[in-house]
């Protein structure tokens, strides 16, 4: 390498890197070859709105636009791309725009921006930037189309309705339930009528704000101009290139650029002393450069060949030196058809070869075929080959991923890496071969043609060879006698794609029938992969065993049976047993159709993905408050003009860390060696608890009732427990630092780690419960007497929870800044900006007023930024004062998921006493929490536990909590904490009393309903309140009438005894949701000129709090005026969160924040209106016939009246009760366990609500987060203590294809609640729990198929009766693996056994007839 870089070093000057940039041309000299467009926009640029969510490619929240012209074919290319995956390099001659422009607040904001707000489809925000991008590509595509087809002038919008759903279905949001952002994607669409999509709030005269496509930002004349330059002083020099530095002028004659494309076209060192660390990009114009670049580095570099770069999002730790940039190379992009088949070359991206497949269908170049497609295991008839596979290759990662990543890039990874490569298994399928390509002796082009099976198997290619393009053969002329059979397959946790699949298949045969209805196949290719193996592979067993057979069903059930020798997963494969079942039923899927012509097998995902209908009560009583008010900076957010910490520009010589943590779960520590991660380039310090102040406390938490260390010194407890951060100059170089310090442990002295519930019961490693919540868990009755009523009992019945991380957008992030006289200015994403400054003042030894923290806006919390967030700070604060330099950090996905704790595990076990009407009479439960080595708030959690447990009257009720101590990360507060294990608890002995009983769930709920006398008696008086603000019986009866309850369970039981493949579930629940109001203080001040701040410690989350406090303040403050002529809610502007003018503000939590700080600024300004009554009275005596404006009434008062108050808000009851009830549908998939959930309908009751929209968003939010707790977000332990949740990858919240595919909602019309915050409840956090509808459909429509399976049972003789047992468990989440299994891994042999004696008695019969 170092040769290389001294002989080219007298070359001369590179041509630097141009582009665009929302217009503005951008000209770099120098440029990092391993630099990202993300990491430029947000280090390098103003442009902070686009957002790095995963670093992975996974969650949307960084897309741009990028365009670029094609100067071959005279025509731009636009797309959307992730920036935290696209290197700037690759960018050269590119228009790159960001959401900020699109638009913005001084020149006037987008359509999509404005749309966003409108329909409320922007809660905590740091997702919308990308949103907003990702529609606009669908946009900008739908208008390239239109123009193609029609040769207009690129103004129309052809967009249809499924196409605009599908435009974000590559972006995560954890806030909205999605439903909103789809309605704003669709009212794009000609198709739908506004009046079909949601709650929307807009200005406009016509109700949307119009969209005009003409004035989207345009590619910049000077990019073509500049090229096109460059091309002719290249042809004019014979080959010498000059870069023009604008439209006009060439940069300067005497200037002259390098031509050679082998030589670095960019050279990148971290300093002087880490030239061997050099890093360099390689432009070259054709396969001849190529080759040459790769002799030049092949051996002494680690040379990368890119074109998206989009494997960096899975293989993050390869990090090249040497980067050839193939993406232009003739050679390498050609895409074409010839007379028997297509060649694609590798260099092609996967949605050029997409759009490449389609054109073909379109021209119908095959012909006619009876071929399918089952991507999501559904079948579709008469479709062609191209068709087949770009309907799969479209379920392949993400639209952006797509756009940007290569064809010849999935199959390398899936050679070098064994990638579970949808990719490499379809072409497999169809037979597809690769062109291998090399640099013969004699400077000429050495070729090779390899079978793609074979190619797969063989590892790194040899150096000096590429991969040039990939051959389908495609026949153009079928017999006339047969026709092909063609159909992939995946089986993945998300229908659209988005997600690796457990396994994945393509199928062809020829196949042909005679007169007598005989079927043969011919030609069979059966390829699988992602299942366990290395490379998908051809299952030759069974292709011999179809070849030329009659096609029965005793073939069939050899063929699945001879699939298990060849579809074996490698030892430690997750899901083996599943993956090879699955893989069975595509089988199934592939041939039972050719003898079961008019059966149904599954339905396939189609249509829209979610449709809504919103039922509100709208008062004008306490008007504003009560409308639907859109949130304040909805527009700011999806704009990106609304800034997060991390957007905030750094400081001058700001500093970044990384924090160090321990790789073990139970250790002693020996030995911290941070001398060669000091030497990493760009690092300065490595802070541990040696660097704590002599005065301080090596302190991560300090709250009133606890406390938490900091960094650990001589022990390590969990996997991910801090033992320091590095500083250095950039994160990137923190964290690799931080990477390279060894830790010398000691294992051997401290036992194995604690891992699991039974573990810690076993050795009794406990902490106490919280002396707070004792008094919640006391007994209820006489438990020995409520057994003894009993007539039935359940006995140890055990039910668990898993983890659940909170996925919030925006990791933890601080930013800390020395100020002086001894002082700290903390910014920080954080729930309680009061805990942090008490544990940064306590850690540093200095006082409380010396931490002044600010939290303007946090992109999601969930619970996870009140107790976690604080020793992230901490150890910002830390480093900055001992640095005596601003230093900051905004944890990576990957390091966030491993060091802050989720939701906490449960495991209960229970005795439940009952009548045989289903009247419970005595409940005893032995509830075990998993805390991790910390307490946290686990040990808070029984007395919620308790609180949503008692939505039902279980008579005698007597529980035993156990906290226990393990070596895991700490688990800490998350919506609905303890409440959400509770009520599933609740439902699990309510489906388990009904399985006994053999009574439909419903019935026994019903008759487990409290009376205000029982409600009372478990909740307390004062949180049950009267009779008629106990709404729940109502809320019941209402849901059932609404949504046709007695009609749509009788259609669900009509289906499953139609329907063979595809059960559905119908079921109903209720929830009571105990919430804990707290105190808060509130200061409004007005200024002279009307206008008003208002100043709450709650803070802004995205749940509306700040819009909600709004309203109350402009209902206070116009209580002097007649109706309509107060104060306007635009005079009133709510400021950031400051710890310091907002001292002890307590915690943003429990959904009740919101109204605390309502009440608060309400109070408050009730006291200015006091103070402001006698000059208005004095004002209207003067003028009676004219009446007082508030502008008046202010210049007036300002020099005679206090125009600022402080007030502290205390409830007169702590506790009250949230009730609410949602029906759930869901369909499963007997086949694969993918479920659907077809409808949802929810009625809850908030109160009268504050603000409508922000109170449905949080609902829908709240519920479809608990749609990812019941189905996907399993958090699984390995035997060392490691979570499997590690990013976007391995934890699969839900995505817009995964939630309810209609979703009604409803506010309770509620009597008034005097004794509430202007008579309304909060909203946030209860919804959550409704989810656990979905659930119990789930179970319902297992029990169907577990019913059907007893019948192939006994049809089939393979097993016994008895190994279908009526009851069974089903722990959430309920994902597809689990339903499988419990509707049977041999649920298909089992039929097709059943089918293959059904076909032999009818033969038997016949022959016995006949004689």
């Amino acid at each position: 390498m170092a040769e290389v870089a001294a002989a080219a070093a007298a070359v001369a000057v590179a041509r630097p890197l141009v582009f665009a940039l929302n217009g503005a041309r951008v000209e770099l000299p120098e440029v990092d070859p391993a630099l990202t467009l993300l990491t430029f926009l947000r280090t390098k640029t103003v442009f902070r709105g686009t957002k790095r969510g995963c670093g992975e490619g996974g969650c949307g929240a960084c897309v741009v636009f990028v365009s670029r012209y094609n100067n071959r074919i005279k025509k731009m290319e636009e797309m959307t791309v992730n920036s935290c995956l696209t290197l700037l390099c690759s960018l050269d001659g590119c228009a790159i725009t960001t959401t900020e422009g699109l638009g913005n607040q001084q020149l006037g904001h987008h359509a999509i921006h404005k749309r966003m707000s409108g329909f409320h489809a922007s809660q905590c925000g740091f997702c919308t930037p990308g949103m907003t991008m990702a529609l606009y590509g669908a946009l900008r595509n739908s208008i390239s189309k239109s123009c193609e087809n029609s040769q207009e002038d690129g103004s129309k919008l052809q967009l249809s309705a499924a196409e605009a759903e599908r435009a974000i279905a590559g972006n995560l949001c954890r806030c909205t339930g999605y439903r909103p952002l789809l309605d704003t994607c669709k009212s794009f669409s000609d198709e739908v009528d506004i009046d079909d999509l949601g709650l929307r709030e807009f200005y406009e005269e016509n109700g949307l704000p119009p969209y005009d496509p003409t004035r989207d930002p345009i590619f910049p004349q000077f990019l073509i101009e500049e090229y096109e330059a460059r091309e002719s002083l290249e042809r004019e020099n014979g080959g010498v290139s000059a870069s023009p530095d604008n439209g006009a002028t060439l940069n300067g004659a005497d200037r002259k650029y390098e031509t050679s494309t082998v030589q670095p076209r960019f050279r990148f060192a971290d300093s002087e002393s880490a030239k061997d660390r050099e890093k360099v990009w390689i432009d070259p114009e054709g396969l001849l450069d190529v080759f040459e670049a790769m002799k030049t580095y092949q051996g002494t570099a680690e040379v990368k060949l890119v074109v998206g770069n989009t494997a960096a999002g899975y293989y993050k730790d390869i990090r090249p030196n040497v980067y050839i940039d193939v993406s232009k190379v003739d050679e390498l992009v050609k895409l074409c058809e010839k007379a028997d088949g297509i060649e694609v070359g590798a260099s092609v991206t996967i949605s050029n070869f997409i759009g490449f497949l389609e054109n073909l269908e379109n021209l119908k170049l095959e012909g006619s075929t009876n071929g399918g497609i089952d991507v999501a295991n559904s079948s579709t008839d008469g479709t062609s080959v191209p068709h087949v596979l770009a309907a799969h290759l479209k379920k392949i990662a993400s639209n952006h991923v797509r756009n940007w990543g290569s064809v010849g890039g999935n199959l390398m990874m899936a050679r070098l890496y064994n990638f579970e490569s949808d990719v490499a298994t379809i072409l497999l399928g169809v037979d597809a071969h690769v062109k291998i390509v090399s640099l013969g002796s004699e400077g000429n082009i050495v070729t090779e043609t390899v079978r793609l099976e074979d190619f797969l198997g063989k590892g790194a290619l040899e150096n000096g060879k590429l991969l040039q393009s990939i051959w389908i053969p495609i026949d153009k002329q079928p017999s006339k006698d047969s026709q092909v059979l063609f159909k992939t397959f995946r089986a993945a946790p998300r229908p659209l794609g988005f997600a690796l699949a457990f396994v994945n298949a393509a199928f062809f045969a020829r196949v042909s029938e005679n007169k007598s209805g005989v079927v043969t196949l011919e030609e069979v290719r059966l390829a699988l992969g992602a299942f366990g193996t290395e490379h998908a592979i051809r299952a030759r067993r069974v292709e011999k065993h179809l070849n030329g057979k009659p096609l029965t069903w005793d073939v069939i059930f050899e063929a699945i049976r001879l699939l298990k020798t060849d579809v074996v997963p490698k030892s430690g494969t997750s899901k083996a047993e599943y993956r090879v079942s699955v893989a069975g039923s595509f089988l199934f899927q592939f041939l039972s159709p050719l003898l079961e012509k008019d059966s149904d097998h599954v339905s396939e995902f189609n249509g829209l993905l979610s449709s809504g209908k919103q039922r509100i009560t709208m008062t004008d009583e306490y008007y504003p408050v009560g409308q639907p008010t859109v949130k304040i900076a909805s527009d700011l957010q999806a704009s990106g003009e609304a800034v997060y910490v991390d957007d905030i520009p750094s400081p001058e010589n700001c500093l970044h860390a990384a924090f160090v943590y321990s790789e073990k779960a139970l250790a002693k520590v020996k030995n911290v060696d941070v001398q060669e991660a000091l030497e990493t380039p760009g690092t300065v310090a490595y802070i541990s608890a040696a660097d704590i102040p002599p005065k301080g406390k090596n302190i991560g938490l300090k709250m009133a009732i606890s406390e938490a260390r900091l960094f650990a010194t001589d022990l390590v407890e969990c996997i991910g427990h801090f033992m320091g951060v590095m500083v250095a100059d950039s994160y990137d170089h923190a964290k690799e630092a931080a990477g390279k310090v060894k830790v010398e442990y000691d294992l051997k002295s401290v036992g194995p780690p604690i891992l699991s519930a039974k573990d810690a019961m076993e050795q009794n490693s406990m902490f106490p419960v919280h002396f707070a919540v004792a008094g919640e868990t006391k007994p209820i009755g006489d438990i020995a007497e409520g057994f003894a009523e009993g007539e039935l009992k359940l006995e140890d019945v055990q039910v668990s929870t898993e983890s659940q991380k909170h996925f919030y957008m925006e990791t933890q992030t601080t930013l800390a800044i020395p100020d002086e006289d001894n002082c700290m200015v903390v910014y920080s994403s954080t729930q309680t900006p009061d805990n942090v400054q008490r544990s940064i003042a306590v850690a540093l030894g200095i006082p409380y007023h010396n931490v002044r923290v600010i939290t303007r806006r946090v992109g999601g919390g969930f619970g996870g930024k009140v107790f976690r967030s604080s020793a992230i700070a901490v150890a910002c604060a830390l480093a900055a004062y001992k640095l005596r330099r601003p230093v900051r950090t905004s944890l990576d996905r990957n390091t966030d998921m491993c060091v802050i704790g989720g939701r906490s595990p449960s495991t209960s076990t229970f005795s439940v006493a009952f009548t045989k009407e289903g009247r419970i009479t005595a409940l005893k439960a032995q509830v075990l929490i998993e805390a991790g080595y910390e307490p946290d708030f686990s040990v808070f959690l029984p007395g919620d536990f308790t609180h949503a447990l008692k939505k039902y009257n279980y008579g005698a009720l007597e529980l035993d909590f156990r906290i226990c101590k393990t070596n895991t990360v700490p688990k800490t507060a998350m919506r609905g904490p303890g409440q959400v294990q509770g009520s599933f608890l609740a439902e699990s002995i309510i489906e388990h009393v009904a399985a006994r009983l053999k009574l439909d769930p419903e019935i026994i709920r019903e008759r487990n309903f409290h009376d205000i006398s029982s409600l009372s008696k478990y909740y307390g008086a004062g949180a049950a309140g009267s009779s008629e603000s106990y709404t729940l019986p109502s809320i019941w009866a209402r849901l059932k009438a609404s949504m046709n309850w007695v009609d749509r369970e009788r259609e669900v039981q009509q289906f499953n005894e139609k329907s063979t493949w595809m059960k559905r579930g119908l079921a109903m629940i209720p929830i009571i949701y105990c919430n804990m109001a707290g105190s808060k203080s509130a200061m409004v001040s007005i200024f002279a000129d009307g206008s008003i701040v208002l100043e709450t410690p709650g803070v802004e989350i995205g749940q509306g709090l700040h819009t909600k406090v709004r309203q109350a303040a402009a209902f206070a403050l116009s209580k002097l005026f007649s109706k309509g002529r107060g104060v306007d809610i635009s005079r009133i502007r709510i400021v950031q969160m400051d710890s310091i003018s907002m001292a002890n503000s307590g915690i943003t939590s429990n959904s009740t924040t919101s109204e605390g700080c309502c009440a608060a600024v309400q109070a408050a300004c009730e006291i200015l209106v006091e103070r402001l009554t006698p000059t208005f009275q004095m004002l209207q005596a003067g003028a009676p016939d004219s009446e007082v404006k508030w502008d008046t009434l202010i210049s007036k008062a300002m020099f005679m009246t206090d125009m600022k108050v402080h007030h502290k808000y205390t409830p007169k009851q702590s506790f009250y009760l949230n009730y609410g009830a949602a029906a759930s549908e869901v369909e499963i998939n007997l086949l694969t366990g993918e479920t659907q959930i077809l409808a949802t309908d929810l009625v809850f009751d908030c109160g009268k609500s504050l603000n409508p929209a922000v109170d449905i968003g949080q609902i829908e939010g709240a519920f479809v987060q608990g749609i990812g707790f019941f189905m996907t977000e399993g958090v699984e332990i390995d035997k060392d203590g490691r979570e499997s949740a590690d990013g976007t990858w391995t934890y699969k919240i839900p995505t817009v294809d995964t939630i309810n595919k209609r979703f009604h909602v409803e506010l309770f019309n509620s009597p008034a609640l005097q004794e509430r915050v202007l008579s309304s409840k909060a909203s946030g956090e209860a919804p959550f729990l409704l989810a656990g509808s979905v659930y119990c459909a789930i179970r319902k429509a297992v029990i169907s198929a577990r019913k059907d399976r007893k019948n192939w049972v006994a049809d089939s003789k393979l097993a016994d009766q008895d190994s279908v047992p009526d009851d069974f468990r089903l722990n959430p989440p309920a994902s597809m693996t689990r339903i499988k299994e419990l509707c049977g891994l041999d649920n298909v042999e089992l039929y097709v056994a059943s089918m293959a004696a059904s076909n032999q008695n009818i033969k038997l019969d016949a022959q016995s007839n006949s004689v």
